[in-house]
């Protein structure tokens, strides 16, 4: 869940900080999301993936279905 909530956060800090000079509303941001620098969609990314690790819990379960912190 927390990756799939980091893609439309991304793209919307990145419409709030850096709007397009042309028109800085937010449909023109979506109407023009191809013209984004490579680098931000890969900013992008690895908010997803930070965003999935982070969401994922911080205890492991075994295959025996305990905790790993019980051992």
């Amino acid at each position: 869940m927390c990756a799939l909530l980091a893609v439309p956060l991304g793209l919307l800090t990145e419409w709030k900080v850096e709007p397009f000079v042309a028109d800085d509303s937010l449909g023109y941001f979506v109407r023009h999301l191809h013209e984004l620098q490579p680098v931000t969609f890969v900013m992008i990314g690895l908010g997803v993936v930070f965003a999935y690790w982070i969401g994922r819990g911080s205890t492991r379960r075994s295959a025996n279905g305990r905790d790993s912190s019980e051992d």
